[in-house]
């Protein structure tokens, strides 16, 4: 009987270029290939039912989504982080996720600012029991709703790419998402209370001060608990 490294399962023959490469990609944004890792494309191949071709494919598109390296006459490795990677990430988010915010003052519906607000109650509640799934998830989907309000194909495709970025670094160092949770909530607060006023840029100015802020949170976690995860700053 094979064993089953990663744990995923068959592809079915259709489109298996693109399942392949749904299916690496998750295995790196939740960490079971680790920064760094070689990427053994025999055993992809084995447990996903198809030939080395299609996970090929796989791996080249997931290099131009920043998530694999690969190099002539060298193993496939899964994309390091790096603290300047970290920066990076954050000042690209800061102008998408602001304009985003900007779109969304005037896109979203009262109805949907009303679930937003009512979700970020809960997973307060939730977090001060020390229950956190509900906030982890309330974080990603606030981000999500304010960028799928944009009205940009190109823009939610360029957003898409950076957040599979952020959630393979969040899940390498959760603790970013427990420790500060009131104030993540109240920043978040603060981009809802500008986008009930329907106020553009105080809404982009408050995303900003918010992705700002979360830079600055996940730097010092990084720096305090990761080390042997990310890798040094290039000199």
């Amino acid at each position: 009987m094979t064993n089953h490294v990663y744990g995923i399962k068959k592809v079915p023959s259709h489109s298996l270029r693109r399942q392949a490469y749904q299916q690496i990609k998750d295995l790196i944004v939740h960490n079971k290939l680790r920064p760094n890792q070689e990427i053994v494309i025999d055993q992809l191949a084995r447990e996903l039912g198809m030939s080395h071709t299609p996970v090929r494919e796989a791996l080249i598109k997931l290099e131009l989504d920043g998530l694999v390296t690969m190099e002539r006459h060298r193993t496939p490795r899964v994309s390091e982080i790096r603290m300047e990677d970290i920066r990076e990430m954050y000042q690209v988010r800061m102008l998408l996720e602001g304009w985003a915010a900007a779109q969304a003052a005037g896109n979203l519906s009262d109805a949907q600012l009303s679930e937003l607000s009512d979700l970020l109650e809960r997973a307060l509640a939730e977090a001060r029991e020390h229950r956190y799934e509900i906030h982890l998830t309330a974080d990603l989907d606030f981000h999500d709703t304010l960028i799928s309000a944009a009205p940009n194909e190109l823009f939610k495709r360029l957003a898409i790419a950076v957040t599979d970025q952020t959630l393979r670094l969040r899940s390498l160092v959760q603790t970013v998402a427990t420790q500060h949770i009131e104030q993540i909530v109240a920043e978040h607060g603060a981009i809802l209370n500008a986008l009930r006023a329907r106020n553009p840029e105080l809404a982009r100015q408050c995303m900003v001060a918010h992705l700002d802020a979360a830079m600055g949170r996940t730097l010092e976690t990084c720096e305090r608990e990761a080390s042997g995860i990310l890798q040094p700053q290039k000199k």
